[in-house]
């Protein structure tokens, strides 16, 4: 059962590495099938996130996003832009040329950003899609999970790394972060398995820190580790355990 795994995940990560667009939030990077957890702090109003888009080719790639609204609270709206701000479900068809990364940061006047006007408290699930239309199989698609209401952290902070290793993980995992901006109250490293259902909550502190968790025990597949403060979570990425 671990062999066929195996060869599943390093299928996995080949097809990862044939990609050419990259996508970063907080410079961190979204890998295909990510979670991305995004706290709404200005109900009522818009709240905007911006993702970097690296074109990791030598060629020019002709992109463009497409969003799903998995679930949307109600009276709520959400838009995305690049190029032109839309509200609709895609984009036109607009060039990177190789090597370009496309980030408000770099001064350049077309990026990838979302916008999200909460109505009430609640959750808002809206999956985006990074699509090569000259090869539609060269795709990266992330989930974004919008919050609202009480227990969203109003601080400023951003998450520069988050990352496991090994990974996959067979005894033990050890995962770092790297934090900057304003102080944060409580945060738990949490890890749940693909069934949602949580296996470890473990209290962290400081902006920098590294911890170290016994997974001999877990069943091998898929699990999401996140860093979460304040009640909010700042990022989601996945864990293999073999």
């Amino acid at each position: 059962m671990k062999k066929i795994f195996t060869l599943l995940f390093l299928f996995s990560v080949t097809f990862a590495f044939g990609q050419t667009l990259k996508i970063y939030y907080n410079g961190t990077q979204l890998n295909n099938g990510d979670t991305v957890y995004l706290a709404a702090i200005s109900p009522g109003s818009d709240n905007i996130y911006d993702f970097d888009i690296q074109n990791t080719s030598e060629d020019t790639v002709r992109l463009r996003f497409k969003k799903e609204e998995v679930r949307l609270l109600d009276g709520s709206v959400n838009s995305f832009c690049f190029y032109e701000c839309l509200s609709g479900n895609e984009t036109n068809v607009y060039p990177i040329a190789g090597g370009q990364t496309l980030s408000r940061n770099n001064g350049s006047p077309y990026y990838f950003y979302t916008m999200y006007t909460p109505n009430g408290n609640g959750t808002s699930i809206i999956k985006y899609s990074a699509i090569n239309t000259q090869s539609f199989s060269d795709q990266t698609t992330f989930t974004a999970i919008y919050t609202s209401g009480t227990g969203i952290s109003q601080t400023k902070t951003e998450v520069t790394s988050f990352n496991a290793y090994p990974n996959p993980a067979e005894t033990q995992v050890t995962i770092k972060y790297n934090m900057k901006g304003n102080s944060v109250g409580q945060m738990n490293l949490i890890i749940k398995n693909i069934m949602g259902q949580t296996i470890l909550t473990k209290p962290v502190s400081g902006k920098s820190n590294a911890i170290t968790v016994d997974v001999s025990g877990l069943p091998a597949g898929l699990y999401l580790y996140s860093l979460e403060a304040d009640c909010a979570i700042l990022l989601t990425k996945k864990l293999y355990v073999k």
